[in-house]
């Protein structure tokens, strides 16, 4: 699915102040570091700015004896060299590890590793490590083992973690989003987040779940309520506040790819963090059988939008919509530009559906040409029929009438007689439903859907 390649891809790090080539691995290390519980603060980055000529670029302060690479389990300092092989030389790489800080971090126990962003032969780089070795022990007879890195290394390390090949190498693909993709979409209603009180405790479970050091009980944590609570935003933003969780993301959409996705990472021996957006309870019964005894290094969070309550004391989370009062603020944060009349009528209006309101917002010159508060209903049903296409409404205002309503196990009937009843096509219905399922208008009209 995703995956980098030394010959191809590496070139393309090369210039530009050599910042690409820190950027990817340093995203490669704070993933690694992330996997084994290393925090955050033990990463420092750019040193090349901050200690000058000191023959370091990012240094770790903390090592863990788990590291399967052997690069990590002890404190260590990292110099990138993004050129070509040729100008790295068994003389060079003495030379930096001979910088007064490079000296100043062996003698104190760190080990001393070289990157470079190019190919080798595996007689370069032995010798490369012997010299380098050799410096190191002339600094400290007893020090930590140094390493040399090539292109292949670095390629072969990062295709462990496929959010990271995709957001640093731009990998596309129709099955699944990485990070940076997911992030785009996730904020342009409501830049700024603000976390319902009430949420609290599930935020610190969604985070408690994707700490990798601990093996969960269950390798899936179900996150459920009605379209539109935000189930969604309440995971993204859980997974942002851990530094170096996003490298590890995939994110899919419905339950065939999440299955896809699953059965790709457990086979490829990846480590991820796969969260399954619009996966019912057969997606996520199906993921776990795959991911189950993989949780060392695959964790799924599956997010459900049946909007039905599970079983008393089921796994999981679920989400109760939150209040108008709350509405209201997560709107002032994000929409200052609109009445605070408006806004407080918006988020009354959208019944705790947080993607309604301020998608209300959003359109708000749309919804009233007055300059004071206009009757907030009229508007309400303007913006409904602006933003369903025409030949949609029918089928929107059909499948309103019903609870629920699917196209497999128990519900599949309803459909069909839901067809019947209006005239409808059920894979019209299937098609427009999966065309239309994150407008906000048919998440108002829908709540309980497929």
């Amino acid at each position: 699915m995703w995956a980098v390649s030394a010959i191809h891809d590496f070139p393309g790090l090369r210039g530009g102040g050599g910042q690409p080539f820190t950027g990817f691995v340093d995203a490669l290390l704070r993933a690694q570091c992330f996997v084994h519980g290393l925090p955050d603060s033990a990463i420092a980055t750019t040193l090349r700015v901050n200690v000058r000529d000191g023959g370091v670029d990012t240094r770790i302060d903390k090592g863990s004896p788990q590291d399967a690479t052997g690069r990590l389990r002890c404190p260590s300092a990292w110099q990138f060299k993004a050129e070509s092989i040729d100008r790295v030389t068994e003389g060079s790489v003495v030379k930096e590890i001979q910088n007064h800080y490079a000296t100043d971090l062996v003698l104190k126990g760190y080990g001393y590793r070289v990157c470079v962003c190019d190919e080798m032969t595996a007689e370069r780089k032995g010798l490369l490590e012997k010299a380098l070795n050799a410096a190191a022990q002339a600094i400290r007879q007893d020090a930590e083992p140094c390493f040399v890195l090539s292109a292949s290394d670095l390629a072969e390390w990062a295709n462990r973690f496929p959010g990271i090949v995709a957001t640093q190498f731009d990998r596309p693909t129709t099955i699944a989003r990485h990070w940076q993709a997911w992030q785009v979409s996730e904020i342009a209603l409501t830049p700024s987040y603000v976390l319902p009180p009430d949420w609290k405790d599930q935020f610190a479970a969604i985070q408690s779940h994707l700490r990798f050091p601990a093996v969960p009980f269950d390798p899936v944590l179900p996150v459920q309520g009605a379209a539109g609570v935000g189930k969604t935003r309440l995971v993204f933003e859980a997974i942002n506040q851990l530094p170096g969780a996003e490298q590890l993301v995939v994110l899919t959409d419905d339950d065939e790819r999440a299955i896809e996705v699953a059965r790709w990472l457990v086979n490829v021996g990846r480590s991820a963090i796969l969260v399954a957006d619009e996966c019912s309870a057969r997606g996520r019964f199906e993921v776990a059988k795959i991911v189950r005894g993989h949780e060392a290094r695959i964790r799924v969070i599956a997010i459900d939008n049946t909007g039905e309550l599970p079983p008393h004391g089921a796994p999981g989370i679920w989400l109760e919509k939150i209040n108008v009062s709350i509405a209201e603020k997560i709107l002032a944060q994000n929409y200052p530009a609109v009445s605070i009349e408006r806004r407080r009528a918006y988020a009354s209006l959208s019944g705790g559906y947080i993607r309604l309101a301020a998608d209300l917002c959003r359109h708000d010159p749309q919804m009233s040409s007055a300059s004071g508060l206009a009757p907030a209903i009229p508007p309400l049903q303007d913006y409904y029929l602006r933003r369903i296409p025409e030949n949609d409404q029918r089928i929107v205002e059909a499948v309103s009438l019903v609870h629920r309503i699917g196209h497999s196990d128990d519900v599949a009937s309803d459909l069909n007689l839901l067809s019947a009843l209006t005239g409808v096509e059920p894979a019209k219905v299937r098609e427009t439903a999966s065309r239309l399922k994150d407008a906000p208008g048919f998440v108002a009209v829908t709540p309980r859907y497929f």
